[in-house]
């Protein structure tokens, strides 16, 4: 028996913020998800913080990455809704410096997600998206 999952072909990741310095508000890039089942996951790497600075980072979705499309007019981005079992909001203290935090988010219905930062002072910073794989049914 094999229990090998097959990872680079059967998981979902894009780079929605590359690494920067975010000092203000950055809008991360969207990642199309609709491969994704309905649970997502955000690796969010903290490096260095400035002295006092604090940030919070959320979990966007779309249903079509707020453009005009053939199914739906735009449709702006918008906090995913949190849960008990989920955190698609994280606030960056002075203490999160050179750490990785996990955020997800699950029951997600729409296809495009993103991550967002806005920050007081300078936070080095990156986010990843991740999803596994459809099992059944369709994001649209």
């Amino acid at each position: 028996m094999n229990d090998l999952v097959d990872l680079k072909n059967n998981v979902l990741d894009g780079l929605s913020i590359a690494p920067q310095s975010v000092s203000g508000t950055v809008n991360g890039t969207a990642v199309d998800c609709r491969q994704a089942g309905a649970e997502i996951v955000v690796h969010l790497a903290i490096g260095a913080v400035a002295s006092g600075a604090t940030g919070t980072v959320t979990i966007e979705s779309s249903k079509n990455d707020n453009t005009d499309d053939a199914y739906a007019a735009a449709d702006a981005y918008a906090q995913i809704n949190g849960s008990s079992e989920a955190t698609s909001e994280y606030a960056i203290t002075g203490s999160d410096a050179n750490t990785l935090v996990v955020m997800k988010c699950i029951m997600r219905d729409e296809k495009y997600i993103r991550v967002t930062a806005v920050t007081t002072d300078a936070v080095l910073l990156s986010a990843v998206v991740i999803g596994p794989p459809r099992v059944i049914g369709t994001i649209q």
